[in-house]
């Protein structure tokens, strides 16, 4: 039907179609232990080379400051932007034919606290069911160091407004200011949408 090599196996098409529809979000494994290795490596590597650099506004970049579009700087983050399975999840969660916008690169060393609590969409201005969101796993984590959270049947709720936890932002020793938040998985390679 769709006119190319499918990824999916018809047991994942349906996992995915329960998931997406009661809990709001869906996880998958995708990539090995080496991918994951491989991917780590080139961000590190772009991270150091960011180091020498400035940012537009002249300002130095910070140690760990998220890297925006890593896939415009590296063929090998490209490949995986354009992985032929997430591609496939996209499309077939949405209906149709989509388009990769933007990519995004998160570091969170020892002591931060990573992203705070948000709905993508908040940020993306919008409607239901008009962008999806993939994030892939590259190292193990869990509720102790890290780990992302999605919040089954949030996807009912609409867009509520982003509330900052004072009590939270006092655990933070490095005063990491971030405006968003982390999804569930603990292992190398898993993507959820």
């Amino acid at each position: 039907k769709l006119g190319y090599m499918s990824y999916l196996t018809e047991e994942e098409k349906q996992q995915i179609l329960f998931d997406w529809k009661y809990k709001g979000f869906t996880t998958l494994n995708l990539l090995t232990e080496e991918e994951c290795d491989e991917i780590n490596n080139e961000l590190e590597k772009l991270r150091k080379e960011r180091q020498s650099t400035k940012k537009d506004d002249g300002t130095e970049w910070g140690e760990w400051d998220p890297f925006a579009y890593p896939h415009k700087n590296s063929k090998l983050i490209e490949k995986y932007f354009a992985h032929p399975k997430i591609i496939e999840v996209a499309e077939f969660l949405m209906g149709g034919k989509v388009k990769g916008t933007q990519s995004w690169a998160y570091f969170k060393p020892p002591g931060q606290l990573g992203r705070d609590m948000h709905q993508n969409v908040f940020y993306t201005g919008c409607g239901s069911n008009e962008v999806i969101n993939s994030a892939i796993a590259l190292d193990d984590h869990d509720v102790e160091n890290g780990a992302v959270w999605c919040y089954e049947g949030s996807h009912r709720l609409g867009v509520l407004p982003i509330e900052v936890d004072e009590e939270r932002t006092k655990t933070n020793p490095n005063k990491h200011q971030s405006p968003k938040d982390t999804c569930i998985c603990k292992f190398d390679g898993p993507i959820s949408f």
